[in-house]
């Protein structure tokens, strides 16, 4: 599942430039302005998702190398990405980093997250992905990361709200209001709202469990976000490292069982563009959970 990824602390506000302070055990970022922290922040929260979902039991310094390289690479290249061979143990990182170094290129001309009042700033978000690949939290943790970022971006992202924003929202809106009355949907306290369409065992994961599942992501006029559907394609993530909707549905499924869930942007992305996915977008899932892993 793409993480792609909450407060804002005063120690963040520093200095006029960025820099790496040689000599000692930490590398030191400076920032001066919201911008800054935001570039910074966006790297490091989505340094230690990469770490955590691409890194296991690989050795780390390569794959910040590797990692490094295609950022670089995906960011400054004008030709078109050549995949690895899937038989190179670090293929899955090289497209990582190469689709993250795009993706922020992309952003020179639509603005940080979309937002084009906000530069993008490539060399403090690499200092944020390396920080947060390293485990380095001298700054800010990657929860104190996240939560800056989503709280900062709600309040810009309401001063600046788009035509198109305000349609998609309720476009969103109006889809989960009436699908919630199908006979077949059940809706939760929170307002997730999903369809049984197979029932497994009587095994259930908890938010701590590291799960293996299959899944079909969509937006509500059915274009494919994201498709981990054929058995090969099967990942294994740590449910409290997903989003909220994902968190609170698995557990609602047994192993074996598979489900629709529709979820509200409250519980996925909210006011965030994440690639293709629009601010306030409801999502839906089709997820079979194949096992609880160790």
């Amino acid at each position: 599942m793409k993480k792609y990824i909450k407060i804002a602390i005063a120690t963040l506000i520093f200095a006029s430039h960025c820099f790496v302070q040689t000599g000692t055990a930490q590398s030191q970022v400076i920032l001066n302005t919201k911008t800054d922290s935001l570039n910074y922040t966006m790297g490091v929260a989505n340094g230690d998702g990469i770490k955590n979902f691409y890194f296991k039991d690989k050795p780390l310094e390569e794959c910040i190398s590797v990692f490094m390289k295609y950022l670089d690479a995906g960011f400054t290249a004008d030709s078109q990405f050549v995949k690895p061979d899937s038989s190179n143990k670090y293929a899955a990182i090289i497209e990582i980093g190469n689709k993250v170094g795009t993706a922020l290129k992309a952003q020179i001309s639509t603005g940080l997250m979309g937002v084009p009042s906000l530069k993008i700033d490539f060399q403090i978000i690499k200092k944020g992905l390396e920080d947060g690949l390293r485990d380095d939290y001298s700054l800010m943790s990657p929860e104190n990361s996240q939560r800056y970022l989503q709280v900062t971006m709600v309040k810009i992202r309401q001063q600046n709200l788009s035509p198109e924003d305000k349609f998609n929202k309720a476009a969103c809106e109006e889809f989960l209001s009436k699908n919630k009355l199908r006979k077949e949907v059940i809706t939760t306290q929170s307002g997730l709202q999903y369809e049984i369409i197979k029932k497994g065992n009587d095994i259930f994961p908890s938010e701590a469990s590291r799960v293996k599942v299959l899944y079909l992501g969509k937006k509500i006029d059915g274009t494919v976000i994201d498709d981990r559907s054929k058995p090969d394609q099967a990942i294994v993530f740590k449910l409290s490292e997903t989003i909220k909707g994902w968190i609170e549905a698995i557990q609602l499924m047994s192993v074996g069982s598979k489900f629709k869930i529709y979820i509200p942007q409250e519980l996925a992305y909210g006011i965030i563009k994440k690639g293709e996915i629009k601010p306030y977008s409801a999502l839906i899932f089709d997820i079979e959970l194949l096992s609880i892993e160790k």
